[in-house]
């Protein structure tokens, strides 16, 4: 049972926001969270940034808002600019339950100088709706971090306190530094510590604490035993095939996820810091978490085989969290069932449910049709081997030609043997001559 009350999503809406005329999600089930399918230009990451801005009061949003590069307020595709005085919408409404919704509407206006961020804030229940001033409004309630595809496995930032418009900047400065993990956990096992009176208590629990750290990571890293991360006098450490290595000589992918999982429960310990609350560590679960975590690209970094089940995995172990991903990646689109797939296109989206679905699935959705080969692999070698194999069968190849026909066969038989690719072709020949025999 969480023993906070912040707010979960309950609906997004973007009206004239760049390549959106008007974009709704309405998030079903209560805190349920998502990810964002499409390709490069479709919007995924100016739905993020939307999103994180939308979370933010209004200097924090500003702030954000002179990262971004390029116009906001969407422009007719005819001329260079927005017209003056034209004007983009951000609406984020957000609930803990019990019928109440807070929203928060910001407004881009386009002006000739620059753009500028607007705020209202709204209290809804039923009809009735309630605007509110910016002191009024549940701030404390919102508890956010947001990733973007940059330099996740760089974390030696030392932070004192919580500030959503800290913990989401990653998403807009690609190169924005994360915490230190190895520090992080330190303060929240000293942290734990601190919530006991005797030695023998303090150190029971402060080391039940670190096992529950250590078997998350270990879930997250695709381990078999939480035993293979140690935290050492001097750093982090990771035992498997390799033998034992510091965390800054693993790869990209295990850095990147300790890395950003632990900057997540660090931000996550400084709101329990500020909001004196720090008792809720020795519940020792990092199931009380509830919050929002935005993460674009989460494929970054990950081999295919975590690509699979990394959506599942943070969903079980932290299942308080709601998550708005993005990805391109159809491994991690078919990798869960908890979580609804929005597949983005021409500016709107669809839900999709391709859990379990093979990857060449997934891509056909995405609008990559036909084979998923390198495309000078099939005009330069499969294309011309289908061309040779025809002559063959009609009795018009020419000698000079059998050579290349063998040629190209030998080049085939060096694909998997799981690969058909050589007899379909040849009974598609086939049958294709069968047919003009008719």
């Amino acid at each position: 049972m969480n023993t906070t009350n912040n707010m979960y999503i309950k609906r997004v809406y973007l009206e004239n926001v760049r390549c959106f005329d008007k974009f709704e999600i309405d998030f079903e089930d209560q805190g349920s969270s998502i990810l964002i399918l499409g390709d490069n230009g479709d919007g995924k990451s100016t739905i993020l940034k939307s999103i994180a801005m939308g979370l933010c009061d209004d200097t924090s949003a500003s702030a954000l808002f002179r990262e971004m590069q390029g116009e906001f307020v969407q422009r007719d595709k005819s001329i260079d600019e927005a017209k003056l005085g034209s004007k983009a919408i951000i609406e984020i409404d957000l609930t803990s339950g019990g019928g109440v919704v807070y929203r928060i509407e910001t407004i881009i206006t386009s002006l000739k100088a620059f753009e500028r961020v607007d705020q209202k804030r709204f209290r809804l229940r039923g009809k009735e709706k309630k605007e509110l001033q910016e002191s009024d409004f549940p701030w404390d309630k919102i508890f956010v971090c947001g990733y973007g595809p940059g330099l996740r496995t760089q974390g030696n930032a030392d932070i004192q306190h919580y500030l959503s418009v800290d913990a989401i900047y990653p998403l807009f400065k690609y190169d924005a530094r994360l915490q230190n993990p190895e520090l992080g956990i330190r303060r929240i096992i000293d942290a734990v510590r601190g919530e006991y009176s005797t030695p023998k208590a303090k150190d029971d629990n402060s080391r039940k604490l670190l096992d529950v750290i250590k078997q998350l990571l270990s879930v997250l890293l695709d381990l078999e035993d939480a035993k293979q991360i140690n935290l050492t006098p001097t750093g982090i450490k990771v035992e498997g095939h390799w033998g034992k290595a510091e965390l800054g000589e693993m790869g990209d992918g295990y850095q990147a996820t300790v890395t950003w999982v632990i900057d997540f429960i660090s931000w996550w310990f400084l709101d329990l810091v500020a909001k004196d609350n720090l008792s809720l560590l020795k519940r020792k679960t990092f199931g009380d978490i509830k919050g929002i975590v935005l993460i674009d690209e989460i494929e970054q970094h990950l081999h295919p085989k975590w690509q699979r089940t990394v959506l599942h995995k943070l969903q079980q172990s932290f299942p308080g969290v709601q998550f708005i991903s993005t990805t391109h990646s159809p491994l991690v689109a078919s990798g869960s069932s908890e979580i609804k797939v929005h597949i983005l296109r021409a500016g709107g989206h669809k839900i999709v449910t391709p859990y379990g679905w093979l990857a060449e699935d997934v891509y056909s959705i995405m609008g990559l049709t036909g084979s998923s080969r390198a495309p000078e692999y099939e005009n330069k070698i499969l294309g011309k081997y289908e061309d040779l194999l025809s002559k063959r069968l009609d009795g018009t190849i020419k000698k000079q030609d059998m050579s290349e026909l063998k040629k190209l066969k030998t080049e085939l038989a060096k694909l998997p043997e799981s690969d058909p690719v050589s007899l379909t072709s040849e009974i598609a020949m086939i049958t294709k001559k069968l047919r003009k025999l008719k």
